[in-house]
C-alpha cells in the first residue's frame, strides 16, 4: 500500500526553491540537511495529517556523484516549482515487485534518519516525472510525525498527464487516498511561479484564444529588430492553427493575468530521420524581461519535448542578439556553429548562431 508521505519543491538552487515555497505558503521553512549520496540538500516544512514539504536542489558545495541525481535534478531548469510527490511503503522490495518502473532501491541516510528510496537508473521518475517516488523509512519517528504543524493542509493533489487514466489504473491497486486525483491533459499542465520583481506568473500550454496576444508580442520584434530574420508578420489565424497543431509544444507565460511571452518547438528538418530533433523559438514582451519568465517557459517547453521523446533541441540565434546567446548558454545549450551572412534584413547581412541541447 502506498501512503502519501511528502511533497517536493525543486529549484535550480535551494534558496530559490525555499523562497518559492515560502512565498506560496506564507511560512518559513526550517533547515533540513545534506544528502551526500546524491549531492543535494533540502529545507523542510510540516503540514497537517503527517505530511511535510521539502524544498530540494543540487548542493553546490558537494562533489558531484558519478551517477544521475534523484528527482531528475541534473536536468531541472526553469522557475522553482512543486514537482514531485513521494509515497511511503512498508516494504520497498515488495513494492518494487509490483511497480518495477519506480526504479531500484538505494540506501540513504541524513543525520539520524535512515531510509531506502526507489530511484531510476537515469534519475528521472517515469511518466515525465509524475510517477510517485517510493520511500521506506527505517527510523522512527518518521519526519512527517515530527514536523507536523497546524494550519497547512493538503486538500487536493492533481496529477495531469495525457494518459492520466493509465497511470491511475497502474497505481489504483496500491494507492487509496481521496486527496490524490488524476486528470487527462498536457503533462505538467500549469506551473505557478513568481517573477523576480514580484509578478505572479503562470506557464501553461497555449490555447487558440491566446493567438491575438501572441501576435501582439511577436510582430513588433519582426517589424523593428534583427532578432528574427523574417519580415512577414504573423496573423492570429495562423498562430491559432500552430497552437492547435502543436499542443504542449506551444507554451505561454502569463504575468498578472496577461500573456507575456511564448515558446514553441517545431521540426528541425523534414523526414522521419529528424523526427526527434526540434528547433524552437521564444519571445517575451518587454514587461517580462528580467523576471525569470524565459527560464520558466523553457523549463516547461523542454519538459514537453522530453515527454514526446525529443532528443535534441536547437536554437538559431541572430548574432545581433547576444543576450539570446547568453540566455541559451545558461540553460545548457552549446554553440555548435556560426553561419556567416545567412540572414539579410534592414539592408545588411547577419550571422546565425546555431546552439543545441541534448535532452
Amino acid at each position: 500500500m502506498l501512503t502519501l508521505d511528502h511533497l517536493a519543491v525543486l529549484g535550480t538552487s535551494l534558496a530559490a526553491a525555499q523562497a518559492h515555497a515560502e512565498a506560496a505558503l506564507g511560512r518559513v521553512l526550517r533547515p533540513g540537511g545534506r544528502h551526500p549520496h546524491f549531492a543535494t540538500h533540502n529545507a523542510l516544512l510540516g503540514l497537517e495529517a503527517g505530511l511535510y514539504l521539502e524544498a530540494i536542489a543540487i548542493d553546490p558545495d558537494a562533489k558531484a556523484p558519478g551517477y544521475p541525481r534523484w528527482f531528475g535534478l541534473d536536468d531541472f531548469t526553469g522557475a522553482p516549482r512543486f514537482d514531485k510527490w513521494i509515497c511511503r511503503v512498508d516494504d520497498l522490495d515488495a513494492a518494487l515487485q509490483a511497480l518495477p518502473v519506480a526504479g531500484q532501491p538505494v540506501a540513504l541516510s541524513r543525520g539520524d534518519l535512515r531510509w531506502r528510496m526507489a530511484v531510476p537508473g537515469d534519475g528521472r521518475l517515469p511518466w515525465v516525472g509524475l510517477f510517485p517516488a517510493l520511500i521506506e523509512w527505517q527510523t522512527a519517528p518518521i519526519p512527517g510525525d515530527t514536523l507536523s504543524e497546524p494550519g497547512l493542509r493538503l486538500d487536493r493533489l492533481t496529477v495531469t498527464h495525457p494518459e492520466a487514466g493509465a497511470l491511475q489504473d497502474l497505481l489504483a491497486p496500491y494507492l487509496a487516498d481521496p486527496r490524490v486525483g488524476f486528470e487527462a491533459g498536457a503533462a505538467g499542465t500549469i506551473r505557478h511561479a513568481r517573477g523576480r520583481k514580484g509578478a505572479d506568473m503562470i506557464v501553461r500550454p497555449a490555447a487558440a484564444g491566446d493567438a491575438a496576444a501572441i501576435a501582439a508580442i511577436q510582430n513588433p520584434v519582426i517589424e523593428s529588430t534583427a532578432i528574427t530574420f523574417t519580415t512577414l508578420l504573423k496573423t492570429p489565424e495562423g498562430i491559432a492553427e500552430d497552437v492547435v497543431a502543436r499542443g504542449p509544444a506551444f507554451q505561454v507565460v502569463e504575468m498578472d493575468g496577461a500573456v507575456a511571452g511564448f515558446a514553441t518547438y517545431f521540426p528541425f528538418r523534414g523526414g522521419p530521420g529528424y523526427a526527434r530533433t526540434k528547433e524552437h523559438s521564444i519571445v517575451l514582451a518587454p514587461a517580462a524581461w528580467g523576471q525569470g519568465a524565459g527560464r520558466a517557459l523553457m523549463g516547461a517547453l523542454m519538459d514537453a519535448a522530453r515527454a514526446e521523446e525529443v532528443h535534441s533541441l536547437w536554437a538559431g540565434v541572430s548574432a545581433e542578439n547576444p543576450a539570446g546567446v547568453k540566455f541559451h548558454a545558461a540553460l545548457g545549450f552549446k554553440e555548435i556553429a556560426r553561419l556567416p551572412e545567412v540572414g539579410h534584413k534592414f539592408g545588411r547581412w547577419i550571422d546565425l548562431v546555431l546552439m543545441q541541447k541534448i535532452l
